[in-house]
C-alpha cells in the first residue's frame, strides 16, 4: 500500500501541473488544451465536428436513395428488398453520428473542455479570459 501511494504522488504531481500552472485563469477550460490527452481530445473532437455534417449528409443520401429504390421499383421485389435495407442504414448512420455528437457534447461540458477546438473553424484559438469591462467615465473596473 506504502508503494502504490509513493507511486501515485511521483505519477501525479507532474500530472497535476498543468492545472496548478493554469490556476490563474480559474477555469479548468485552459487546462484541456495544454495536457497532451487534453489536446487529443480537442483535436479528435473537432475532426469529428467537422466530419459529423458530411456523414449526415450522406446517411441522408442513402436513405432517400433507398426511399426511392423502394417506391419506384414497385415490379421487383428483389430491388424493394435492397431499398429497405439502405433506409435501414441509413437511419442506423443518422442515428450512430448524431449519438457521438451527442457523447462528445457531453464530455466537452463535463470536462470544461473548449469549443474553439484549435482554431478548425477559424476562430481565435486561445484560451484568453475575456476582457474587463471598464466605465469610461472613472476607467475603474
Amino acid at each position: 500500500m506504502k508503494r502504490f501511494f509513493e507511486k501515485s504522488v511521483i505519477w501525479g504531481i507532474p500530472l497535476l501541473l498543468p492545472v496548478v500552472a493554469l490556476a490563474q485563469f480559474g477555469d479548468a477550460a485552459g487546462v484541456a488544451s495544454v495536457t497532451p490527452l487534453g489536446k487529443i481530445i480537442v483535436i479528435l473532437g473537432g475532426l469529428v465536428l467537422l466530419a459529423t455534417p458530411v456523414v449526415i449528409a450522406l446517411a441522408f443520401l442513402a436513405f432517400f436513395w433507398g426511399l426511392a429504390m423502394y417506391i419506384f421499383n414497385t415490379g421487383s421485389d428483389e430491388q424493394r428488398k435492397k431499398g429497405v435495407q439502405l433506409m435501414i442504414w441509413g437511419v442506423i448512420a443518422l442515428f450512430v453520428m448524431l449519438s457521438i455528437r451527442g457523447i462528445i457534447a457531453v464530455l466537452n461540458a463535463t470536462f470544461y473542455i473548449p469549443q474553439d477546438y484549435g482554431g478548425i473553424y477559424g476562430g481565435g484559438g486561445g484560451n484568453t479570459p475575456p476582457p474587463r469591462a471598464v466605465n469610461p467615465y472613472t476607467n475603474e473596473i
